[in-house]
C-alpha cells in the first residue's frame, strides 16, 4: 500500500524521534570521539592542549633492583661487580639504592622504552580503565571517566604534576563529536 506524503512525513517524524530519544546517535558520537581521545593520551602522549604531557626526568634519582622493568635495563647499569663498584650508593629504609645521573628517563632508556614523551602506559591498568566505553548518565549526556580508585588518583597526581588537564576533550575532540552527531542525525533523516 502507498503512502501518502503526509502518512511519509508523520512516520520519518516518528522515526527519527525514535532514533533521538534511544540516544544511538548520541551514544555512537560518543563512542567515536571516545577513541580518538584515547589515541590522544596514550598513544601520541598529549594533553587537553594538544601539547606534550610532559618529558621524563633528566634529574639524577635513586634506584634499585626493583626500578626496572627489564632485567637487561637493570644489568645496563650493575650487571657486574665491576659496573656496581662505580656506582654510588645510597641507604634509603634498609634498602641499598644507586644513583642514576640520567634520571627516571635513563632508566627507561634502559629498559628499552620510548623515552621522547611522557606515555601514561606503564601497567596499562589506567588505559583499560578508562578505554571503557562511554556509559550514559542521563537521557542525553554520555560520560568517559575513570573508574577505579587508585586509577583516578593516578590521573589526578599525574594532571598536577605535569601542569595541565589531559583527560578533558580538546576543541579538535569536541568539533568531532558535534560532526558526527550531526552526522549520525542526518542519516536518521534520510531513507
Amino acid at each position: 500500500m502507498a503512502l501518502t506524503l503526509e502518512q511519509f512525513q508523520a512516520k520519518r517524524r516518528k522515526q527519527v524521534q525514535e532514533q533521538i530519544l534511544s540516544g544511538k546517535a548520541l551514544q555512537k558520537s560518543a563512542l567515536f570521539t571516545h577513541t580518538n581521545t584515547i589515541v590522544r593520551i596514550f598513544i601520541s602522549g598529549l594533553n587537553s592542549a594538544n601539547r606534550s604531557i610532559g618529558r621524563y626526568s633528566v634529574r639524577p634519582t635513586l634506584a634499585g633492583r626493583k626500578s626496572f622493568v627489564t632485567k637487561k635495563g637493570f644489568n645496563k647499569f650493575a650487571g657486574t661487580k665491576a659496573k656496581r663498584r662505580k656506582l654510588q650508593w645510597r641507604t634509603v629504609g634498609g634498602k641499598k639504592l644507586f644513583i642514576v645521573r640520567g634520571g627516571y628517563k635513563a632508566i627507561r632508556e634502559a629498559d628499552g622504552r620510548f623515552t621522547t614523551f611522557v606515555v601514561l602506559v606503564r601497567t596499562d591498568a589506567m588505559r583499560k580503565d578508562f578505554a571503557r566505553a562511554p556509559h550514559r548518565v542521563a537521557n542525553n549526556k554520555y560520560v568517559a571517566d575513570i573508574h577505579r580508585k587508585e586509577n583516578i588518583v593516578k590521573a589526578v597526581s599525574n594532571e598536577k604534576r605535569f601542569g595541565g588537564k589531559i583527560f578533558n576533550l580538546t576543541k579538535s575532540e569536541q568539533d568531532f563529536f558535534n560532526n558526527k552527531h550531526n552526522e549520525f542525525v542526518i542519516k536518521a533523516f534520510t531513507v
